[in-house]
């Protein structure tokens, strides 16, 4: 029977397949599909156990199966409901159901319980009480599923309705965030994610439960949303449907994300039209975002408005406010109830189509939200937005008055975008709307990684985090807010045309909304620098800065404070926009910080410069000495700086230089003490709160020796998140990494720490490195699991110009086990020595720079020798 009901459903699953790849719904698939394993259940039933025992019990679907939409991998989700206590009979009749669909491969998720016991885990657990708004009865007994039913509407569904609506909304908010808090992540989750399936789910429970209807047709008659809402949700519902029906015969299972590598393979799948596998993958994604987004913006408002009726609270900031409850103003046609704003009346847009534009004004100045009459009115007036009316200097005029409100510009903007309106009053920004992004860093769409730039722009003002008070600092200089505002929204704009060289592009698009928008002489030319030099800065953080000629060359593109202060504002939103504040690490913004007081000394006059140089060096220096509050002499100290070199003091805080003291003294003196002189030093500090471990690394210098540090992290199981290394000119090196484990915790437990430490002992007293050998047989990285198999480009470029004697090697490629020892090996067996590096790991990146030299100490510069380095080094990342 079992090898009869496995061939059945998979020549059925086949037929099913064909229709969704003929054309059909995946939402009528679904519908089907659930039909084919309820007939499978009634089949099952039927031959089950003895016809008395199934007298007292009955079968129900619960879920997704409950609601008859079952997609390729779904779970089939059942209730089995006993009249009374355990019989050994029913028993057997669930263990003979159940036993038959794991031996054909279903995943089943199942209960049995008493009427009186299902009821009170649903009054219990919500989660519990929400799978039962969809159940549905299979087989079984008719007057016991009744009794159920009955049951549930008085003792649950009827009961507790305060509670469970908070509640939903409660689960939906934290589910939001789990997801990114927006729909337009890179990588979006069918699913769970911010306007997804579950979405729409929850408006229909909050309806049912609340009484206001099942259906959003019927929601749609009572007045909590258009018809013609109800009627796009529900096409996006089944638009969702159908990429989901997709997706689980593509992957062979379940999984609701639409990774990078998936979102191409399915494009093609699904037949899009466009020229190449890029183009197709960016279709298919702004048909997802676009289906997502309409969900978003019509289910998630409506479930707000009904859970606040019901439960009189107001959700989000305005909860704080209860005295705006009531309260009407009116203002320019516009009237403010509470928080929200809305119509004076439905030809408010065709009186005078300015308001268009103005009302963003008013919401801005507000501080309030469209009511969803007005969003309404918005969407069917968007063809007011003409050239002219936008061409016209006084509507210009409100829309740059928005744009200089320091610290409120994002909110208004972001519901501009939502509306329509953005991409009509700067048409530049439009193409970038839904546009992912293959790069690893990006976590949003080019246009939402816009927004969170501008949000980033808005936290620095008056900000009380420390690490953005010399941010706040910068803003608050600022004159012409509406300059970088627009520099901001526009320089990723050249993105949209798959140019090689995005800063020049937009730096074009920059030149066009000037002067349409009347900017000329030195506003012209700021905004398009802001532009055209967006990553400028970044890039001179990582080349050389102990060169004097680095800071002469970055203060000649520069040219005065002013530009060096917008070009520090959009820098820093740009990176912390890229994946939070944890992407922009410490190390990194040292350099940035270095570089940005080093130029604008030499804007000062080159006199100024090398006095200040000299200056800053001795401050540091008693900084230092502060910190070690006498535990070494002055000269100690002082011997350990000089032989560091120029830039270590720069480089590093003076709490870590502290503390490199403390661990080069201790490695001395076991040298001194002929104590395991050869053995390296490792000193070991947790930093819980930022989730990584410092690891300092004391040794001396030799053959291979970063490599084989850098192995023995990997064979220890520990993840390298950055490292910076020096070598004292007495041979002795000081390496400091950040380190965490699979779990993005500090690496805190014993075992693993010493794991490291003997595989680097040993590594470093054998004769032979066999290391590779141990590496070759470890699993995955945690960025590795995390982008799954993903193919990102990787990049490797030499540098001979950034640092004089000497040259750079950077790399970007996917990370896995044992990379950075991998590179590092075949670095040094080429005969060439690492001289420093700087190695960063974000989002399943490796971003590395090796400062390397010649035998002969001095740069790689013959053409044969630097061809075989970058070949050893792409068979590397290739791998």
């Amino acid at each position: 029977r079992l090898d009869l009901i496995r061939h059945f459903l998979r020549e059925e699953e086949s037929k099913l397949a064909a229709q969704a790849k003929s054309g059909v719904s995946g939402l009528e698939v679904a519908h089907q599909r659930a039909g084919l394993l309820s007939g499978v259940l009634i089949h099952l039933w039927n031959h089950a156990g003895d016809v008395g025992s199934k007298n007292r019990l009955v079968l129900g679907a619960v879920g997704g199966f409950g609601r008859e939409e079952m997609s390729p991998a779904s779970d089939v989700d059942l209730v089995f409901i006993r009249e009374g206590g355990k019989e050994k009979a029913e028993e057997e009749v669930v263990r003979q159901i159940l036993y038959v669909l794991w031996d054909i491969g279903l995943k089943v998720g199942h209960a049995c319980r008493t009427v009186t016991e299902t009821i009170e885990r649903a009054e219990n657990e919500p989660m519990i009480k929400t799978a039962l708004l969809d159940a549905r009865c299979l087989a079984g007994s008719a007057t016991l599923w009744q009794q159920f039913t009955s049951e549930f509407v008085k003792k649950s569904l009827n009961r507790g309705v305060e509670s469970y609506l908070s509640w939903r909304l409660e689960n939906q908010a934290a589910r939001h965030a789990k997801e990114g808090g927006t729909i337009y992540v890179q990588e979006p989750n069918l699913k769970t994610g911010v306007g997804g399936l579950r979405d729409f789910h929850n408006l229909r429970w909050v309806g049912k439960v609340s009484g206001q209807g099942v259906s959003l047709g019927e929601l749609a008659a009572q007045g909590w949303l258009g018809g013609e809402e109800a009627t796009l949700a529900e096409k996006s519902y089944a638009f969702l449907m159908t990429v989901r029906e997709w997706l689980h015969d593509l992957q062979g299972g379940a999984g609701d994300v639409l990774t990078l590598r998936l979102q191409g393979e399915l494009a093609v799948a699904m037949g899009y039209p466009q020229p190449n596998i890029l183009r197709q993958s960016e279709a298919l994604m702004r048909e997802v975002y676009g289906h997502m987004r309409s969900i978003h913006l019509i289910c998630n408002p409506a479930a707000t408005r009904i859970c606040q009726q019901i439960t009189g609270k107001p959700r989000g900031i305005w909860s704080f406010f209860s005295g705006w409850q009531g309260s009407r103003r009116a203002t320019d046609g516009f009237i403010l109830q509470g928080a929200e704003l809305e119509a004076e009346n439905t030809q408010i847009f065709m009186q005078d189509p300015s308001r268009m534009i103005r009302v963003f004004r008013i919401l801005q100045d507000q501080g309030s939200v469209p009511s969803a009459q007005l969003v309404a009115l918005l969407r069917a007036n968007f063809g007011l937005l003409t050239d002219e009316l936008l061409g016209r200097r006084e509507v210009q005029e409100v829309f740059l008055h928005i744009l200089r409100q320091k610290g409120k510009v994002a909110r208004i903007l972001r519901l501009m975008h939502e509306n329509g309106v953005l991409g009509r009053i700067i048409p530049e920004f439009a193409p970038l709307t839904c546009l992912v992004q293959h790069e690893f860093f990006h976590r949003y769409t080019a246009d939402e990684h816009t927004l969170v730039c501008l949000e980033q722009l808005d936290a620095m003002l008056d900000s009380k985090d420390p690490d953005l008070r010399k941010y706040s600092e910068l803003y608050a200089r600022v004159e012409a807010p509406e300059i970088l505002a627009l520099a901001m929204l526009l320089h990723d704009t050249g993105k949209a045309e798959l140019s090689r060289n995005h800063e020049e592009v937009g730096a074009g698009n920059a030149v066009r909304v000037a002067r349409r928008f009347h900017f000329w002489g030195r506003s012209l030319s700021l905004m398009t620098f802001l532009v055209d030099h967006h990553m400028t800065l970044g890039n001179f953080a990582r080349k050389n800065l102990d060169e004097p000629e680095t800071i002469r060359a970055f203060a000649r593109i520069v040219q005065d404070e002013e530009r060096l202060d917008l070009l520090m504002l959009v820098s820093a939103a740009d990176v912390r926009a890229v994946a939070g504040k944890n992407n922009w690490s410490s190390w990194r913004e040292l350099l940035v910080w270095d570089l940005y007081s080093r130029t604008k000394r030499m804007l000062a006059g080159e006199e100024e410069f090398l006095r200040a140089e000299e200056e800053e060096r001795a401050g540091r220096t008693r900084q230092v000495a502060t910190v070690l509050n006498g535990r070494f002499s002055e000269q100690e100290m002082r011997n350990h700086l000089e032989r560091m070199g120029a830039s270590y003091l720069r480089q590093c805080t003076a709490e870590l230089v502290a503390r490199h003291i403390y661990a080069v003294h201790d490695f001395l003196e076991r040298r001194v003490a002929g104590s395991q002189a050869l053995v390296p030093l490792v000193v070991w500090q947790d930093y819980p709160e930022e989730g990584y471990t410092e690891v300092i690394v004391v040794t001396w210098n030799r053959e291979k020796l970063f490599s084989k540090i850098a192995g023995s992290f990997a064979v220890a199981g520990i993840n390298i998140l950055s490292a910076n290394i020096f070598t004292r000119n007495d041979d002795v090196v000081v390496d400091t990494f950040r380190v965490c484990t699979d779990r993005l915790e500090p690496v805190s437990h014993r075992i693993d720490r010493e794991l490291f430490e003997k595989t680097l002992t040993e590594a470093l007293g054998a004769t032979e490195d066999h290391l590779a050998e141990r590496l070759a047989g470890l699993g995955p990285t945690m960025w590795q699991k995390a982008i799954g198999e993903a193919e990102f480009p990787a990049s490797l470029r030499m540098d001979m110009e950034s640092e004089p004697g000497r040259t750079l090697v950077h790399v970007q490629a996917p990370d896995r086990v044992g990379l950075l020892h991998a590179l590092t090996r075949a670095i040094s067996e080429e005969g060439i020595q690492i001289e420093g590096a700087r190695i960063t790991t974000e989002k399943g990146a490796a971003i590395d720079t090796f400062s390397i030299v010649g035998q002969e100490g001095g740069p790689v510069t013959d053409p044969a020798e630097l061809d075989r380095l970058l070949a050893r080094l792409k068979g590397v990342v290739s791998r």
